[in-house]
């Protein structure tokens, strides 16, 4: 089996279709932990204003059958800044086949020697920590863990601040998503 990673950054308004697919991605990856839907779907508005204005960048892992694994990162916001992983899920389905860890390789190595942070519910410090990241900082709010590659003296990513209203906009496109999957 083949796979490909796609990388898409477009600095520019997504098309309907190509938000809602968006909204699948995040939606088909949620976990059950009860935070993680709320927060999610924050993630989800986040990820999509900052692909709109070209501050992050998607990847997709596939075969030429399906999807299987997608990430999206933020982008430093200066030199001296790092990467962030916003988002990185493997759909339900596609799980413990090494497909999370194949497409954490993939971005690790577009951007050696670059730090890379990310937040993440201690279910997937293990994972994280098999692929070399080392915990940062415990016990942030909603039970989250701060990790770290290569990034410990190293801050600041870019992020779009978002008025309540474009949340709720979002929200509504996630929650209509999940509906159709049957979430």
């Amino acid at each position: 089996m083949s796979l490909t990673v796609k990388s898409y950054r477009i600095g520019s308004a997504l098309s309907q279709s190509e938000v809602e697919c968006m909204a699948f991605y995040a939606v088909a990856a949620m976990s059950p932990h009860d935070v993680y839907g709320p927060m999610q779907q924050n993630f989800f508005a986040e990820m999509i204003e900052s692909y709109k204005v070209g501050k992050g960048e998607l990847y997709i892992l596939s075969t030429a059958e399906k999807h299987l694994s997608f990430a999206f990162l933020l982008d430093k916001y200066d030199e001296s800044g790092v990467y962030h992983i916003h988002l990185l899920s493997t759909f339900r389905a596609c799980r413990k086949k090494g497909y999370g860890s194949f497409l954490l390789d993939h971005i690790i190595k577009k951007y050696p020697q670059q730090g890379i942070t990310l937040e993440t519910l201690p279910e997937s410090i293990d994972f994280f920590k098999r692929n070399s990241f080392k915990i940062k900082t415990e016990n942030l709010p909603h039970s989250f863990v701060e990790m770290e590659l290569n990034a410990s003296k190293k801050e600041g990513f870019s992020i779009v601040r978002l008025s309540p209203t474009v949340y709720d906009k979002y929200r509504g496109i996630f929650n209509d998503t999940a509906k159709r999957l049957g979430y």
